[in-house]
This record gives C-alpha cells, sequence and structure tokens, in this order.
C-alpha cells in the first residue's frame, strides 16, 4: 500500500542530537520552512533516546561540556547537578525539554524508516524519499528540496563474523541494544556468565554493568590494550581540571596536529610544534606525560590482573576512543575479586554455550555482548548509486575499482608528513571495512560534486560523519554551516571542485594517520582537533572565531570554550545576512 507524495523545504533524517540541532536552527533562521523530520524509533534522542538507554549509562563529559549554547542543561529541571555527568536518563529528559521548548517535537514522525532517497533530476530538483511505517510497513514517498542526514555515528551496529554464532545457545547482544535488552538479561538468573567483546567505552559499560549485577565476566580483547580510559578530573594544585576543559583549552590544541587549524591566529607556534625537530619533541613529551598521568590516576596499576587493559599507545592516536572513567565505583576493582577476567588470545569459534580461543581456552558463557562499535560507512541507499563517489559517500571498492583520488592522496600523504613529521611514527591496526571508501566531503560536511551548483544545486548535506567530543557545540555549528551552505550564504569563497578535493583528500589522509587506533580516517575523528574545526566553520560564516574576548589575551589565558561562548551565534550571523522580517525564533533559557 503506497501514500501519495508530500513536499518539504527539508526533510531531515534522525531526531538525534543533530536533527533536533538542524531543525532548530534552520527553524530559527526561517520559521516559514516546511520541515520534517524522520526516526525510526519511537522516541526522539538518538542514542540518548528510551530505547537505547541502559542501566549506568552517562556521558563522557560534564554538564559545561554538553549542552546546547541556548537551553542550559542546569536551568532545565532535569536533575544535573554542577561539574558532574550526565545520566542516559537526564539527557532523554534534556532532549525531550529541548524539543518542547522550540517546537521541534511537532515537526517530528516517528516510526518511519527511511528505505531510500532517489535524486530527482530536471524541474525543482530535490530528493524522492521512500519510507516504510506502522505495524503493515505502509510505503510512503515524500519529495523535499533538500535533504539533511543526520542518522549520527552510532546508527548501524558492528557485528563481527564469528564461527558457530549461529549455533551458540545462549543471547548474543550488540551494546546498541543493551537499552531493550540489559535488564532482563540482568534479571535472568539462568545467565551467570557473559562473555564481553571489545576494548572501547562500551565494552567497559558492559563490563561493569554486568559484574555490579553479580554476573562473572570474561572479557576478550581483540588486540593488546584497551582504549585510553581517563579519570573525569585531575587536581593541578588548588584547581579541579576535567579531561574535556584540556581538550577545549586553545593552548593545549596547539599540541594536536591539524591541517585546518592554520587560520586560528597561532600558526607560528603549531609550525614551530610540529615543523621543528625541537618543537616534535615537546609534543611527544607532552602526550607522554598526558598518558602517564592519565594511567598513574585511573589506578590501572594497581593490580596485575588489569594490566592488559594499559592502552598500546598515548591517546594521540585514538581520536574520540579515548573515554572518562564515569562510574559510581573504582572501575578496575572489579578484577580484585575476580568478578572479571580478562582473556588473552584471539576469538576461534563459538559453540553451545562455550566461547573457544585459538590457544585452546575454552569459556563458559550463557550470554555474549558485542562492544564492537559501529560501521563507519552506515548511510541511507541513495540514487542513482553512480554519484555516491561524486557525492562523497563510502561505496564498495570491488564495485568501483577506478578513483578519484590516487594522485591526489598521494600528494596529501606527502604534505602531511612534511607538515606533521610525527605522523609517520603512527601506529597501525587492521582495517575493520576495508572493502569500503572513506567519507570525503567538504569540511566533513557537504558532497564535493554539489558545492559549485549555488543554492539550487545545492541539496544534501550529511552531519552523520563527525565524531567529536563536543557533540552539542559540534552540532550547533554544523547546523549552522549546513544551512548557510544549502542556501548559498556561507562568505568563504567557493573552492573550485578540484580545489576541494584537495582539500577533502588532504583531511582524510590526515585523520588516517592522526586517528590510526580510531576511526582510521573512514570519517573525521575530533580529539584536540575540534577547536580548530569549529573556528574553520565560524571563518566560513563570518563570525569571530576568538569568542573569549581581549583578543590573544582571552583566547590564551581565558580559560577552556564551552556551550556559553556560542550563546547566540545563530542570531549574530542572522544580523549579518538575513532580512529584517525573518525575526526567527530566539527564545533562550
Amino acid at each position: 500500500m503506497t501514500d501519495h507524495q508530500h513536499h518539504h523545504d527539508i526533510l531531515i533524517t534522525g531526531a538525534g542530537l543533530s536533527g533536533l540541532s538542524a531543525a532548530h536552527t534552520f527553524l530559527t533562521i526561517d520559521p516559514s520552512l516546511s520541515l520534517l523530520i524522520l526516526d525510526s524509533k519511537p522516541s526522539l534522542g538518538g542514542v540518548w533516546s528510551t530505547e537505547q538507554i541502559y542501566p549506568g549509562l552517562r556521558t563522557n563529559s560534564v554538564e559545561r561540556f554538553f549542552e546546547f549554547s541556548d537551553y542550559p542543561i542546569l536551568k532545565a529541571g532535569v536533575g544535573v547537578k554542577p561539574r558532574c555527568h550526565i545520566e542516559g536518563w537526564q539527557m532523554r529528559d534534556y532532549l525531550e525539554g529541548f524539543a518542547e521548548r522550540f517546537g521541534i517535537r511537532g515537526f517530528v514522525r516517528f516510526g518511519v524508516d527511511v528505505v531510500r532517497a532517489v535524486e530527482v533530476e530536471g524541474g525543482d530538483g530535490g530528493w524522492e524519499v521512500e519510507t516504510r511505517s506502522g505495524e503493515e510497513r505502509r510505503r510512503s514517498c515524500m519529495r523535499c528540496k533538500k535533504l539533511v542526514l543526520a542518522t549520527g555515528t552510532h546508527s548501524a551496529p558492528y557485528k563481527p563474523p564469528i564461527e558457530g554464532l549461529s549455533s551458540f545457545a545462549g543471547a548474543v547482544v550488540h551494546t546498541h541494544d543493551l537499552g531493550r535488552t540489559a535488564r532482563s538479561l540482568i534479571d535472568n538468573t539462568s545467565i551467570q556468565n557473559v562473555t564481553v567483546i571489545g576494548a572501547a567505552k562500551s565494552a567497559h559499560d558492559a563490563v561493569y554493568m554486568f559484574a555490579r549485577a553479580g554476573k562473572h565476566i570474561d572479557w576478550i580483547l581483540p588486540s593488546r590494550g584497551a582504549v585510553p580510559m581517563a579519570k573525569p578530573s585531575s587536581k593541578l594544585g588548588f584547581w579541579t581540571i576535567f579531561v574535556e576543559a584540556v581538550l577545549m583549552f586553545r593552548p593545549i590544541t596547539w599540541f594536536g596536529p591539524a591541517p585546518w587549524s592554520d587560520g586560528d591566529g597561532f600558526g607560528w607556534i603549531r609550525r614551530f610544534l610540529h615543523g621543528t625537530r625541537l618543537g616534535n619533541l615537546l609534543v611527544g613529551a607532552y602526550w607522554k606525560a598526558l598518558h602517564e598521568q592519565s594511567l598513574r590516576e585511573s589506578g590501572i596499576w594497581e593490580s596485575e590482573k588489569v594490566r592488559g587493559l594499559v592502552p598500546s599507545e598515548t591517546p594521540m592516536f585514538y581520536g574520540t576512543q579515548l573515554s572518562a572513567l564515569n562510574y559510581e565505583t573504582n572501575f578496575y576493582h572489579l578484577f580484585l575479586d575476580e568478578s572479571v577476567s580478562l582473556v588473552e588470545g584471539r576469538l576461534d569459534f563459538v559453540s553451545n554455550g562455550q566461547v573457544h580461543m585459538e590457544n585452546g581456552v575454552v569459556l563458559d558463557s550463557d550470554a555474549m555482548i558485542l562492544a564492537t562499535g559501529y560501521e563507519p560507512n552506515a548511510c541511507i541507499p541513495l540514487e542513482p548509486a553512480s554519484q555516491n563517489l561524486s557525492r562523497g559517500c563510502p561505496v564498495d571498492r570491488s564495485k568501483y575499482p577506478g578513483t578519484i583520488y590516487p594522485d591526489l592522496d598521494t600528494a596529501s600523504d606527502k604534505q602531511i608528513l612534511q607538515d606533521f613529521p610525527l605522523l609517520a611514527h603512527s601506529p597501525s591496526k587492521p582495517d575493520r571495512s576495508p572493502s569500503f571508501t572513506s567519507w570525503r566531503l567538504w569540511r566533513f560536511l557537504a558532497p564535493p560534486s554539489q558545492i559549485n551548483q549555488g543554492s539550487r544545486g545545492r541539496n544534501l548535506v550529511f552531519s552523520n560523519a563527525i565524531a567529536s567530543f563536543q557533540s552539542c557545540i559540534k552540532c550547533e555549528l554544523t547546523s549552522l554551516w549546513a544551512y548557510a551552505y544549502l542556501f548559498d550564504r556561507l562568505t568563504v569563497p567557493t573552492p573550485t571542485e578540484i580545489d576541494a578535493r584537495r582539500e577533502i583528500s588532504l583531511w582524510t589522509r590526515f585523520n588516517r594517520l592522526r586517528a590510526s587506533l580510531g576511526m582510521q580516517g573512514k570519517q573525521a575523528d575530533l580529539l584536540l582537533d575540534g577547536l580548530p574545526y569549529y573556528d574553520i566553520l565560524l571563518r566560513d560564516l563570518g563570525l569571530r572565531s576568538w569568542r573569549k574576548g581581549r583578543g590573544w589575551i582571552g583566547e590564551v589565558f581565558w580559560g577552556a570554550y564551552t556551550a556559553r561562548d556560542y550563546r547566540g551565534v545563530v542570531q549574530e550571523w542572522m544580523a549579518m545576512h538575513c532580512d529584517g522580517d525573518k525575526a526567527g525564533r530566539t527564545k533562550m533559557l
């Protein structure tokens, strides 16, 4: 059964942070837009929706670094305390309140799966989007002038091939689905032995949750060491320093190489640190000291039983895999009473109620938790599919044996190692999805094939290919950039397609080395690179990137950037670019 078409100016896929922020920004600038958000879940919030919240889920960031600039979380009435991590249910309530406050909920259609999107040629252009919804999986088609893909980086769980998995007698659950299954697994008394596979934050969460529930955990690490896990804060004299503050404190960002950081006003310092032998020694010493202090304060050295979790490298190469020990009790104490056992070696196969390792060890297992991350190439099917490579989408290499980037990539690799010699020592790990190419987007957001087509031809933006610690700040600034880009209102001169592809190649290949133990260049992976990236978005918009006041003194001495430093940025842009009849919606808490 097929419904008739509906026409919209803007169609957004995903009602998580990115989708809600995009809708809020677009409607603030132009309330007359016909806009619709589609989400497959029955509630909004994305990874913070009711369906995905599991016991103990918290943000890695404390409240000052995880809120929208015009909706302070301490004033939102969701029970968050100053300088504390945000519980999963608090984040859900915050996003619900955000949607209500700014009238976004009425623009969301829940329980809708996007099947595909077909670019319309001729006429008014735009996209024809096919969806299915309801118990009958009713098919519906709708048209939109512009499409914003905001399904996020946690939409498609990666499940590694495991021999014998179909014959395994117990439950097999990806951490993506713990919101629906955790309580039943915890309450099931027949489940006593839980096998957790993975090394990232979600694996730590699963281990902590089930061990605290009285289960025995066999924890299989796919490679040597886990991801870096730091205490949320450190003491420096009389001051408490939060991890997030370090990442958004401009002088500290100088120690993170980034090809997009040249325009931040401190290029001479960056060139010294990353382009000279003495500077390289200082950068290496900084990351080594940070690594050693983090390990020392985390408590990981307290027992020989947890030495296998010590990361194999400094945090420099992990990107956003770096995470926080945001638990109620000391995570590593779980190993002292044998609640958790680290298992060395590689998994070979599974059978009925058992996990077999390549070294011959056999583990009894009543449930397997796959903390194996997400597909970096997740995207709704876009047609014509033959244009996806030029759009910058990940494509199957076997179907596209040729590539438009080989010479550019060779030149980019040479330039990266010339500008950032330390990256020549970047560690490597097996590519998890070698059959797919990387995202290749201008500014990590826009298809290179459309940037010279003006407002009418710019009909697609991806906000699902950037991983960052500053999720709310990232969403606000990328949403504003997306609006300005789609309607041809950016201040920066439009590059030619070949110049854009040169930049895209440089940024993508840089991420391959910079986050070689993280996203591996499959998508943007911002650690100390976040603040310089937000700077360049602001400059593209014609806005000031130094927002502390007092010139360079404020940037160096006035502390870390938080959401409040970007408060009113949409209104600043509107004052410069919008007609007087677009008053917008400016309700702030």
